[in-house]
């Protein structure tokens, strides 16, 4: 089977229950955000000590408190699962004398926080559920676009020393989707068709932004996938690495507006 067939089969597979779950809310959405953040810490620290050790466990039992606490509905205490997650892996690290203590005890902050922000967007009682399936949207619309544009022009590299495969013409196809897929949702949820195609713009770049440092992260390490965890894909995180990104993003938008994403 060619490399696209498994992406879309593994899509096909991986998606609806996603998506069901955002629809459903607590607790099954809450269950799929703590499997997810537990598969990203497997993966984290796979990449930056080559093998799951007492560090990623360390890690692992930080990020899960981190989304318990916010499935509790306790976010602050679910940040500072996180923030307290650092500290204690890079104790860890440091008395393993693992080369990449810093690396490893960011994975803490980089699962964490977005693991907490996802579920306090989720948890508003009119919007949440239009809000995540929205920015879910946006960031695969991103994906596709960028992965089908890139393939079909080709072109320029747009980080060559970090990821060769990304071109700009990748980036735009990237862009134009993602504000199309903005914009689509704005007309079904009833909001701003320019703000909200404005916004899945914006989100695209930031999605890239988030793509490109994983990038730059696992080769730092010398890998080119977290894990063969999704056949055609790669690791959990190799498909999520733009979402954590735009997920900070919108709650960081949403905290400084006042409104969720789809009231814009």
């Amino acid at each position: 089977m060619g490399e696209l067939p498994r992406r879309v089969l593994s899509a096909l597979v991986v998606a609806p229950p996603a998506v069901l779950a955002v629809w459903a809310g607590a607790p099954y959405f809450g269950a799929l955000v703590l499997a997810a953040v537990l598969i990203l810490a497997w993966e984290w620290d796979r990449m930056c000590d080559g093998r799951f050790g007492p560090a990623g466990i360390v890690l692992a039992l930080s990020v899960a408190a981190a989304a318990v606490l916010a499935w509790l509905s306790a976010w602050t205490w679910g940040l500072a699962a996180a923030a307290a997650g650092f500290g204690a892996v890079l104790a860890v690290e440091r008395l393993a004398r693992g080369k990449a203590a810093f690396w490893a005890a960011f994975g803490a902050l980089y699962i964490g926080v977005p693991a907490v922000a996802i579920l306090w967007l989720r948890d508003d009682p009119v919007a949440g559920r239009a809000s995540v399936l929205w920015l879910i949207a946006v960031t695969a619309a991103t994906d596709i676009g960028a992965y089908f544009s890139g393939r079909a022009v080709g072109g320029p590299k747009l980080a060559p020393r970090v990821s060769p495969g990304k071109t700009w013409a990748g980036l735009l196809g990237g862009v134009v989707a993602a504000g199309a897929a903005g914009a689509a949702g704005g007309w079904l949820m009833d909001g701003s068709l320019g703000v909200l195609a404005g916004a899945g713009v914006m989100l695209a770049f930031v999605g890239q932004a988030g793509d490109l440092f994983e990038s730059a992260a696992k080769r730092r390490f010398g890998r080119k996938d977290m894990s063969g965890l999704i056949p055609g894909h790669g690791g959990l995180f190799d498909r999520v690495d733009g979402l954590v990104i735009v997920i900070l993003a919108v709650a960081a938008a949403t905290l400084l507006i006042g409104a969720p994403v789809v009231q814009w």
